[in-house]
């Protein structure tokens, strides 16, 4: 029987191959060509570990990526390749030069077949044999863990994200009546009491942070009127609000809006979507709000409950928001749908605040989106 081999272009989009690998039948061996800088980076082994079920044996050859001339010597150097083996390429990734060198080499073989991926639109086209109808449309859907696992972001300094961390994080504090209770009111009504006691917290510097009525008596009638809202602390008894519960009433309850209106208009059951995602820089983490694969594109959601002060758009908050939403997508490739969703009046910010955000890539969701389903399902592209 004729050997088969899937060869893999390296560069720092790992996604493409990770998709080439899931898609295409499982053969004998797995070759990547990479360069000294990719295995740097470890881009190969997040290819591989996003791909462990299938990549057993593997060989990864270094070539330099921007000479031609002596590509060919050191794929041969490496590995012997028969008329009879069957050959499944992808020239998505690598540079240009690497791709060149790639179909030259590879496509001169009597079974070798070419693919690229046409980048966000979940498909391939096969270049090699042509074919009239060249569209191969993704069958795989790629879950959250393993598009982490592809892009080096784990959970903790050492550990890979695995799809019972990102069930973990589907979990809820509150259920969804609480949190568009709490949306109502940002939306609709911020003279309400709620929204005082919610601005108490923040002035007070109390997100995340136990809240003892004996401690903080100016909290007394927040309080009372957070229990008269429906919302029941745990230690209702003690008249404390837990860390949890504080970190839930000044900004995670409209986080877990988020989770489970996007649940609702893309039929999620799990595996696609989390919140709080940590991504670790020199040691410290910076958390992701929402995080969720479509049609095996990422999707980054930024959640702000309010950017404004007094009914006007904070334009240091607004920036620093957008400045930090694009810091922290870059972590994910090139094709990471970036959006900011908030309560505030998003159609009051001038043309240089909306250009700001076109510029880094980011959509602004306000309250318009919010206060109107279908408009949410046309910006997702849900509407049939």
């Amino acid at each position: 029987m004729s050997r088969t081999i899937l060869v893999s272009l390296i560069s720092d989009q790992a996604i493409p191959n990770v998709l080439f690998i899931k898609e295409m039948p499982e053969v004998d061996t797995y070759l990547f060509i990479s360069s000294p800088d990719m295995e740097r980076k470890g881009i190969s082994e997040k290819i591989r570990l996003a791909c462990i079920e299938k990549v057993k044996e593997f060989e990864i050859i270094e070539v330099d990526e921007y000479n031609l001339k002596l590509f060919d010597q050191k794929i041969e150097e490496k590995i012997k390749i028969e008329n009879e083996t069957k050959i499944y390429l992808n020239i998505t990734g690598g540079t240009k030069i690497m791709a060149l060198g790639a179909f030259s080499y590879f496509g001169k073989f009597p079974n070798a077949n070419v693919f690229y991926l046409d980048g966000g639109r979940n498909q391939f086209r096969q270049i090699l044999p042509p074919i009239d109808q060249n569209i191969i449309p993704h069958t795989y859907k790629i879950d959250l863990a393993t598009y982490l696992i592809a892009n080096g972001v784990r959970d903790g300094a050492n550990k890979n994200y695995e799809q019972k961390d990102i069930l973990k994080r589907n979990q809820t504090i509150k259920d969804f009546e609480t949190s568009q209770k709490i949306l109502n009111v940002f939306l609709n009504n911020r003279n309400h009491k709620i929204y005082e006691s919610i601005k108490f917290l923040h002035i007070n510097e109390l997100r995340e942070k136990q809240l003892k009525l004996d401690e903080y008596p100016a909290f007394n009638n927040h309080y009372a009127e957070l229990i008269r809202f429906g919302f029941e602390p745990i230690n209702k008894s003690k008249g404390w609000l837990s860390k949890k519960e504080t970190k839930y009433l000044t900004g995670d309850w409209f986080e877990e809006y988020i989770l489970f209106i996007i649940k609702k208009l893309f039929n999620f059951d799990g595996p696609e979507i989390a919140m709080g995602i940590h991504i670790y820089r020199e040691g410290t983490p910076n958390e992701i709000d929402i995080l969720f694969t479509h049609k095996n594109s990422l999707y980054y959601i930024e959640c702000k409950s309010s950017i404004s002060i007094d009914g006007q758009i904070n334009n240091n908050l607004y920036n620093d928001t957008l400045y930090k939403t694009a810091a922290l997508k870059k972590d994910f490739g090139l094709y990471v749908n970036t959006y900011l969703f908030c309560t505030d009046d998003l159609t009051q910010l001038n043309e240089n605040q909306k250009n700001r955000a076109k510029y880094l890539g980011i959509n602004l969701v306000g309250a318009e989106y919010l206060k109107d389903e279908s408009k949410l399902k046309k910006l997702f592209k849900l509407e049939k």
